[in-house]
């Protein structure tokens, strides 16, 4: 997995794109490793920890977004973003200095979007403002 890590540095810091898949991930961290340029390797693994972190509120709105009810909503929530804080598989992959919290940050705010304009369109009877 060393391998993985220093590809992506090397990648990020020439910012030649090599795999596709983490192109995105590549573009931010080369601007992480402009802002830290000695940055030692836990300094580069903060990035993927940040990203981590933000997914926690982001999985406990689409938790909360699940249910109508507003007292079972709240739990749903708190009881998704405890389920995914404790998961030992996000802990350690929000350790690798590859795209994994990215990816499933951006997953989790894309579900929580779709989710929101679907509720919107049957509530606002056909308007499709999240469209």
């Amino acid at each position: 997995m060393i391998y993985d890590e220093i590809f992506t540095y090397n990648s990020a810091k020439s910012l030649v794109i090599y795999d596709p898949n983490m192109a995105f991930f590549d573009l931010i961290a080369h601007f992480w490793e402009n802002i830290f340029p000695n940055a030692s390797d836990g300094m580069l693994r903060v990035l993927p920890a940040i990203f981590s972190i933000l997914s926690i509120p982001v999985v406990f709105l689409l938790g909360k977004e699940i249910e109508n009810n507003k007292d079972i909503s709240t739990k749903i929530g708190l009881l998704s973003a405890l389920l995914v804080s404790l998961n030992a598989f996000h802990i350690n992959y929000a350790q690798f200095y590859r795209s994994y919290s990215l990816v499933f940050l951006l997953t989790s705010l894309s579900t929580l979007l779709l989710i929101m304009a679907i509720k919107n369109t049957l509530e606002k009877s056909k308007s499709f403002n999240y469209w």
